[in-house]
């Protein structure tokens, strides 16, 4: 029971019943733990935003807001949003993420950067083909699939033939001039 100024807005007894459903649908117990979990923490920021609305008030505008002030990693918050929209069509039959249409993010993996004197330590210690690959990606700013793909006819003189993302049989083509200190290596 969520308790909200005094008033108990009845949310538990509905996820109990939901839960109950999966139970009964088959779902294994890590799975409804994982629900009531998201669920649990779903309610706790709607609570944060003041009183808890009617299921079947909840709009884009509500979800928006939600969205904004939870404070967890973006796939933390779409899995949550997912798990309440399930919730939400088992309770009044509206497809909330639906009517939503939350845009989502693309989750950026955390990278680990390194310093100029570990990048010069690494090319003391390269091979020929390691430095090369090094250098295309330091200087030239190409991705691992785009070095991957340089074949020796995209090389013309000082330029390079780039094949990156896109559509059509060779993907997206750019040529860049190969900078000094790469094409002495």
């Amino acid at each position: 029971i969520v308790i909200q100024e005094g008033n108990i807005v009845d949310y538990t007894n509905k996820m109990a019943d939901f839960l109950a459903n999966l139970r009964a649908t088959g779902r294994k117990e890590t799975t409804i733990r994982t629900y009531c979990s998201a669920l649990q923490s779903i309610f706790n920021e709607m609570a944060k935003m003041g009183p808890l609305p009617s299921l079947y008030t909840v709009d884009s505008a509500y979800m928006t807001m939600l969205k904004d002030q939870m404070t967890v990693e973006e796939r933390s918050k779409k899995l949550y949003f997912t798990i309440f929209g399930k919730f939400v069509r088992y309770c009044t039959g509206r497809d909330l993420m639906k009517e939503c249409d939350i845009l989502w993010n693309k989750q950026i993996p955390k990278r680990k950067f390194i310093d100029i004197d570990d990048f010069h330590r690494l090319l003391e210690n390269a091979s020929h083909k390691e430095r090369l690959v090094l250098m295309l990606g330091a200087l030239c700013g190409l991705r691992r699939s785009e070095i991957a793909h340089i074949k020796l006819d995209d090389i013309c003189g000082r330029l390079l033939k780039v094949h990156g993302k896109g559509h059509g049989e060779e993907g997206k083509v750019v040529y860049i001039r190969i900078p000094e200190s790469v094409y002495r290596d």
